[in-house]
């Protein structure tokens, strides 16, 4: 068990470097995408199986297969429209230090993301990593994973307002 948690690690950080430098071409299945206040989201679906392809390289496919049904990866790229900043103009137009709001965007943000299902059960955000980009990239990526265990057919996507006032949205994805 402790080796494929360190795989999955391995892996993510990987998936990570990746999609941050855009030379993972995954072609995500479902791509909503909403611009709110000058600020742009996009929510990706990405397919487990080109994740766990690249993540579990050296497992069985029996075992590649049965993490893949427990996990629902997603992509969130949020940034403002022009070439601002994310962090540095996030930081500037709230009472937010800089650290403070990339404290928020690293460590806090599964307080304000979780997936519902059709039923109205709540799927909180099992793991998530902010993409760091250095100043690559204006806006900010992060690596989303949920549980699929409690998944429906089709589930939505709540990001609760969290400091850009684009208030609570909403994305619905099939699985």
């Amino acid at each position: 068990m402790t080796r494929k948690i360190i795989l999955l690690w391995w892996g993510i950080l990987l998936i990570i470097i990746w999609l941050a430098m855009g030379e993972m071409n995954i072609s995500a299945s479902q791509v909503h995408s909403l611009t709110i206040n000058g600020v742009k989201i996009t929510a990706e679906k990405l397919p487990a199986d080109s994740l766990q392809r690249l993540i579990f390289a050296d497992l069985s496919l029996d075992e590649i297969e049965t993490i893949s049904k427990e996990t629902f990866y997603l992509r969130l790229t949020i940034g403002y429209v022009g070439k601002q900043d994310l962090v540095f103009q996030g930081a500037a137009s709230r009472d937010l230090g800089y650290s403070e709001w990339l404290q928020r965007l690293s460590y806090h943000m599964s307080d304000y993301i979780s997936l519902y299902t059709t039923d109205g059960n709540e799927i909180p955000l099992s793991s998530y990593q902010l993409i760091r980009t250095f100043g690559l990239r204006k806006d900010r990526t992060l690596l989303l994973a949920f549980s699929a265990k409690y998944m429906t057919e089709e589930t939505t996507l709540v990001i609760k307002e969290f400091g850009l006032d684009t208030g609570r949205l909403n994305f619905k994805f099939r699985l």
